[in-house]
């Protein structure tokens, strides 16, 4: 039984080849040729380090850079620095590898303000840039001037309607609604509401209950993404053994308090404790407390393989994930850089003779 691997590159031109002819040049069929060879396929995966991206490359000092969590829009990158005194949020050209600008301050009503403390996740809608805080705020920009519009929370946590206790992880769903992790429980704030007339003042559309979650997370890196179906999938860190990738239905989400958002059937429960979480075609890929990578088959529904190092790179603590086609960013904390990690899809042809 023969078998050959056949690597992207050969694929793509593989593909062009046989789909460079039209109808009409398709050649004359030769009776002399063999008949096509008939074989099983089975694939597999290859990771390659690419791009590391330092405090040189955003125009900082040594020791002024760790990377949090990442978005990208078009052509920018837009990182988090989470770097304890040198708080910010920087923006990084991709295709022509140079670093854009820097946000650390901003005016409102004349008045100088900062991040308070790290910010926790990215995220963009139309025209809107959301930076979710620790500092229980989500400080609101526009995504192109990134002149100053609005705040969701008051900057001082608490359980009234306008407040929140921390921000630990956020998304923003197409209907609109943000979907917040907070350090007891998940918020849904609508876009509709969040306003410059309702500086601090935007009041939450449904919260949750606190059932399934560790209360006090101790702070450590939780991230959310979302998948095609709809489904918000959430990395919950477990300070007290909670240790699961929950899964939270935005069909539930209704106006109120004390709601169920949370979809147990499809909650991962896990042995480790997730940091952060991306998705992959079918597949789930969780950075993991112990500073590895882990593959999930969302088809399959079983863990393929873990890993703290691939071609060209050996991960110290990777924490908030972020794909790009087939790009994998990994911001790894103690090495305090930003790691690009291109992923292969390879092929295995098995021939029955």
């Amino acid at each position: 039984m023969r078998k050959n691997i056949f690597r992207p590159g050969c694929l793509l031109l593989l593909a062009f080849i046989t789909g460079s002819c039209t109808e009409e040049e398709k050649p004359e069929i030769n009776p002399n040729l063999k008949p096509e060879e008939t074989y099983t396929s089975y694939y597999y995966y290859s990771y390659e380090a690419a791009r590391q991206l330092s405090a040189t490359d955003f125009s900082l000092e040594e020791g002024q850079f760790t990377p949090g969590p990442t978005y990208i829009k078009g052509d920018t990158l837009f990182i988090a620095n989470i770097q304890s005194g040198a708080f910010s949020l920087e923006l990084y050209d991709r295709t022509q590898n140079r670093h854009l600008t820097s946000l650390r301050s901003w005016k409102y009503k004349d008045a100088e303000q900062k991040f308070p403390d790290r910010i926790e996740a990215i995220g963009v809608s139309a025209n809107r840039l959301y930076l979710a805080n620790k500092g229980s705020q989500i400080d609101v920009f526009d995504v192109q001037t990134l002149e100053f519009i609005t705040r969701i929370g008051t900057g001082n946590w608490g359980d009234g309607i306008n407040q929140m206790v921390h921000s630990h992880a956020m998304t923003i769903t197409p209907e609109g609604n943000i979907l917040v992790r907070t350090k007891k429980n998940l918020l849904v704030y609508r876009e509709a509401d969040v306003t410059p007339e309702n500086y601090q003042k935007v009041p939450f559309y449904c919260r949750s209950k606190g059932d399934g979650m560790d209360v006090n997370n101790g702070f450590y890196s939780h991230q959310m993404v979302q998948d095609s179906t709809g489904i918000v999938y959430l990395a919950d860190y477990g300070q007290y053994g909670n240790k699961k990738i929950q899964a939270i239905d935005h069909t539930l989400i209704e106006k109120g308090d004390q709601k169920i958002m949370i979809d147990e059937g499809k909650t991962l429960p896990l042995s480790f404790n997730p940091c952060g979480i991306t998705l992959h075609e079918d597949r789930m890929i969780v950075s993991a407390q112990n500073g590895s990578l882990s593959i999930y088959d969302r088809t399959k529904e079983s863990w393929e393989n873990s890993f703290k190092s691939v071609k060209g790179y050996t991960f110290k603590k990777p924490e908030k994930l972020l794909m790009d086609n087939n790009s994998l960013w990994v911001s790894d904390v103690n090495a305090r850089k930003l790691v690009e990690v291109k992923i292969y899809k390879n092929e295995i042809r098995e021939y029955d003779n």
